[in-house]
């Protein structure tokens, strides 16, 4: 039986529209199903049927994220949302007990960092996870986006401070430095929170440059399931595949300029609305919209390898992981940290980010592959399922070692 029987789970939104919000979602999940007592506190209104359904309670502030709220509240709530630090507040004083674990997933677009203040008490069960860099980076991706090239500074040194980075405007950036002058003292100022758990490695350089204490620092890689039960057929395909939100620095208008430049069709599974400047440029994109995960197989079936052409950094990329176990070879660009274990394993290609030539060349070298050629690299993702993430049964069971360790007098978190 496990030592820690409540986990409270904290996230900026309940329905998942994105990888990390997918993985506490599923987390929560897993956790009731080997019997533990599981809250969901969220920033959203909490309207997911399936989590109540599993038995897990959810609590709601009933707030908006930072890109979609009014601009009149946005500005105070989401640098320091007092709403949430009383929720999380009044939260703790309700379930809190010696075998009580906390685990915060997302917190900047909502919940903001007055979540770590609420959480000061209890940081010694309390688990922040590091699915980008915010808890470092004033915009939570060490890129310029201005120049579309990594950054090199130190969070809030004298250079960052007068760099127009920013995606939006120097304003945005104002707001940005403050809200990591405020995350230095609340998350920053602790130094015994049970963990921050990176989704990869090579994280930690960056998070540590940006302060975070590097004995907290522990890896635990994303799981991953198959997009399909069966391995796509993709030497009888031709189309790319985009599969996510388009938003800025995800690199979609990079792909659609280097597919017409080679002439070939690409797909784009997620919601475009965003994003009507591509639609009008691009109008021979096809478009399926959002689709859930559990519904994706039949669109994925003419596809001949799945693109990420992202012009910022990523620290994993969860669908290169299931695609990859679809057997969908990938078209990456070198942003992604797992873009070097994906050449050396023989799961697709890499490119230069933000090179518009690289990335017509590397399609080319797709289309134009021999089908046995791509029918190996296809059935190397397939076949070694897990290679570039776990299992849900090993990641869940490392969570529950974690979580135990911390709710026990005589045991460190295992590094």
């Amino acid at each position: 039986m496990s030592a820690a029987r409540h986990i409270v789970i904290i996230n900026d939104a309940s329905v998942a529209q994105g990888g990390a919000t997918m993985l506490a979602i599923q987390s929560a999940q897993l956790l009731r199903r080997r019997g533990l007592e599981v809250t969901f506190v969220c920033g959203d209104r909490g309207e997911n049927e399936s989590l109540i359904a599993d038995g897990i309670r959810v609590i709601a502030l009933g707030g908006e994220r930072l890109e979609t709220a009014p601009r009149s509240t946005v500005a105070l709530s989401a640098m320091y949302n007092r709403r949430a630090l009383a929720m999380m507040r009044g939260m703790i004083a309700e379930v809190d007990g010696p075998r009580t674990v906390y685990h915060v997933h997302g917190w900047a677009q909502i919940l903001s960092p007055a979540v770590f203040d609420a959480l000061a008490p209890v940081a010694r069960r309390c688990f922040v996870h590091a699915h980008d860099y915010f808890l470092a980076c004033p915009n939570g991706g060490y890129f310029d986006f201005q120049r579309s090239e990594g950054c090199p500074r130190q969070p809030l040194s004298p250079s960052c401070l007068v760099t127009a980075c920013d995606r939006s405007s120097n304003l945005h950036k104002a707001w940005r430095l403050a809200r990591t002058a405020l995350l230095r003292r609340t998350f920053h100022r602790i130094e015994d929170w049970a963990a921050v758990l990176m989704i990869n490695e090579e994280m930690r350089e960056k998070l540590q440059r940006g302060g975070v204490a590097p004995h907290l620092l522990r890896e635990l890689r994303n799981p991953a399931r198959r997009l399909t039960p069966e391995r796509v057929r993709v030497e009888q395909n031709g189309t790319f595949c985009f599969l996510g939100r388009p938003a800025k620095g995800k690199g979609l208008g990079l792909l659609l300029a280097a597919a017409r430049e080679v002439g070939v069709q690409v797909k784009v599974i997620g919601d475009m609305s965003s994003r009507p400047d591509l639609l009008e440029a691009y109008p021979e994109v096809m478009n399926t919209g959002w689709i859930p995960q559990s519904e994706l197989a039949p669109h994925l079936q003419d596809i001949r390898a799945l693109v990420l052409p992202s012009r910022s950094p990523e620290p994993f990329g969860l669908v290169l992981a299931e695609a990859a176990c679809a057997g969908l070879p990938l078209v990456v660009s070198d942003s992604a940290l797992l873009s070097t274990g994906i050449e050396a394993q023989e799961l697709g290609l890499s490119f230069k980010a933000n090179s518009q030539s690289a990335l017509a060349e590397a399609l080319r070298k797709m289309a134009d592959m021999p089908a046995a050629v791509i029918a190996k690299i296809s059935r190397n993702g397939f076949l070694a399922q897990h290679s570039l993430a776990c299992t849900h049964e090993a990641w869940i069971e490392q969570l529950v070692v974690n979580y135990d360790a911390a709710v026990s007098p005589t045991s460190a978190v295992p590094a």
